[in-house]
């Protein structure tokens, strides 16, 4: 790493700048974590910038969804949305005229020109470029060299104009990658590029450069998709004076066949991972193994504090990371298991209440000993204990394969149950126990028609206790529809 790019104490300053165009991405937090973990490993600062310069995508409730997710996490950002930062505004669409003044220095200073080219001439250009079978197109810079009074004409006839940033097409671009090293490109492969479109909006390259000049970002982990960005950034530094900031391009996440991790591949964003029943610490310390490699490669869990220790761009991968969910769901079921078994009844009830209106913190305290060490999210709670508190006295049975003697099993369950006063586990384990060994019924196969009856399905939690936490009648009227399947059925 050069010496001038290496971060010191106290004097970092960077960023993470979201588009609010959708819900907030696992790949955004992938990069937002690391970015965290720099500003804290060297006491520096954590910018939060939204770049909400796309009009018609942007939505107020994505910014929101930024935020939430963020701290949620318990990433919080120490200047953006909500803070009393130095450099607010920290909403782009909110420091137009700033980027209006600095575009308006590059043409001023001969680094930027109006280009007064139609989408016609372009495509012709383009079309040029292909039958010369050329990799790039470039653009051949026509607009470069018109006369003053040649564009004030165009400029009086009302023509709509682009700039363009001037590049030394014999200039070589030299890039101090934080996780690549340096990298290398001729500038003659960029040629003259768009830094303000024909409606008059600024690109993300001028945008993005003019907000790091202008809140003095010191570093910036982002995605592998803005290193060719970086390279065209290069020349409004230069224009401008300005040193760039020491950028670390970190690769994007892919899925398992390869692919960039898309919906079609599971969820995606924070909020969707939540509302499935992550938690913020499974998603942070698998996110920290993926594309980084920890200095103790045996080390599985990792508090924030201790990420925050370990942070070191060395540690950065270049290769294709791979988003493993079953990875991220054993990291889950880790954390699940760890709870304080309040804190877990409390997490588990919206989950419940959605479908179970009725169902109360105190109906939930029992069931914790029972799914704890079972459950993989917390959403699975509904499919896992759901029966529990659901009042329908008939269960669908129609997918049910019920082992042998299920109907002499039930009748006599049902009776036994009918005459128990005391609804308690060791009660209820000692009628179930004393008819197994009574009829000399295989153990597995009871419980198995036993749980079918009372729940509908195989998987349940420890069918003996569930039964336990149910009303009499509603487990006696499930016993007896069970029958009456099993009679229309024989």
């Amino acid at each position: 790493m050069s010496q001038k790019l290496q971060p010191k104490m106290g004097q970092v300053r960077t960023r993470m700048a979201p588009s609010p165009t959708g819900e907030f991405h696992i790949g955004s937090v992938h990069t937002s974590l690391f970015n965290f973990l720099l500003a804290r490993k060297y006491q520096g600062v954590f910018v939060l910038r939204i770049d909400d310069t796309d009009r018609q995508r942007s939505k107020p409730e994505y910014v929101e969804d930024i935020k939430q997710s963020l701290r949620w996490l318990g990433l919080e950002w120490d200047e953006g949305p909500e803070k009393n930062g130095p450099h607010a505004p920290y909403f782009q669409s909110q420091r137009a005229d700033l980027y209006r003044a600095y575009w308006q220095k590059l043409i001023d200073r001969g680094y930027a020109y109006r280009c007064f080219c139609t989408a016609e001439q372009l495509e012709q250009e383009k079309a040029q470029s292909r039958a010369k079978k050329q990799a790039v197109y470039r653009y051949s810079g026509r607009c470069r060299h018109l006369t003053e009074k040649e564009i004030k004409n165009k400029l009086d006839q009302g023509l709509p104009f682009t700039i363009r940033m001037k590049t030394d097409w014999l200039e070589e671009v030299v890039v101090h990658d934080l996780i690549r090293g340096t990298v290398r490109v001729k500038a003659s492969e960029i040629g003259d590029f768009i830094i303000v479109r024909s409606d008059g909006t600024p690109v993300l390259l001028l945008t993005s450069t003019v907000d790091d000049i202008e809140m003095a970002i010191t570093h910036a982990i982002r995605g592998e998709d803005m290193l060719n960005v970086t390279f065209r950034m290069y020349f409004i530094f230069k224009a401008l004076g300005k040193d760039l900031p020491g950028y670390a391009h970190k690769p994007f996440l892919y899925a398992t066949d390869g692919k960039k991790l898309s919906k079609r591949h599971g969820a995606t964003s924070v909020t969707e991972f939540r509302n499935q029943g992550y938690l913020p610490e499974a998603i942070l310390n698998y996110l920290f193994m993926v594309g980084y490699t920890p200095s103790n490669p045996e080390k599985e869990f990792y508090t924030l504090d201790e990420m925050i220790q370990d942070f070191d761009f060395s540690h950065f991968q270049t290769g294709m990371p791979r988003f493993d969910y079953q990875k991220l769901n054993w990291y889950n079921k880790h954390y699940i298991k760890q709870l304080p078994a309040d804190q877990l009844a409390q997490l588990l009830l919206p989950y419940l209440q959605e479908k179970y209106p009725q169902v109360n913190l105190a109906d939930v305290q029992p069931l914790v000993p029972l799914v704890q060490q079972r459950l993989t999210t917390l959403s699975e709670i509904v499919s896992l204990a759901g029966f529990i508190f659901d009042h329908s006295s008939q269960l669908d049975y129609s997918q049910v394969k019920w082992k042998a003697a299920a109907k002499q099993q039930l009748t006599a369950v049902h009776q036994q149950l009918s005459q128990l006063s005391d609804w308690q586990t060791d009660q209820l384990d000692q009628v179930f126990q004393q008819l197994i060994q009574r009829h000399n019924w295989k153990v597995g196969g009871f419980f198995m028609n036993l749980r079918q009856a009372v729940a509908g399905q195989k998987i349940t939690p420890p069918i003996t206790e569930s039964i336990s936490l149910m009303p009499r009648q509603l487990v006696l009227d499930r016993l007896s529809a069970a029958m009456q399947t099993l009679d229309s059925t024989s």
